[in-house]
């Protein structure tokens, strides 16, 4: 059986949905940008088929931007990593 996994952040501007994760803060936490809030589950195990992994592991982020209509935002701006910042 596969399982499913989402992490939900709100805040005034933008609701963040995060798939392929366990929650590692409560509900209704604040948190600040140092926090982990999330770590990725092993999902490849869960599409396995005769020995052969189906997905890749990876975290899917979904960022809208709150209003009359929610419209979806590019998430890459929203990370920081060291490849990032190498130029």
């Amino acid at each position: 059986m596969i399982k499913f996994f989402l992490c939900f952040v709100d805040d005034a501007d933008y609701s963040v949905k995060m798939f392929y994760t366990t929650m590692k803060v409560g509900i209704g936490a604040r948190v600040n940008g140092n926090t982990v809030i999330g770590e990725m589950t092993d999902m490849a195990t869960e599409y396995e088929r005769d020995g052969e992994y189906g997905m890749t592991n990876h975290v899917h982020v979904q960022i809208e931007r709150r209003g009359e209509k929610p419209k979806p935002v590019d998430p890459s701006p929203f990370f920081c990593c060291e490849h990032c910042n190498a130029n």
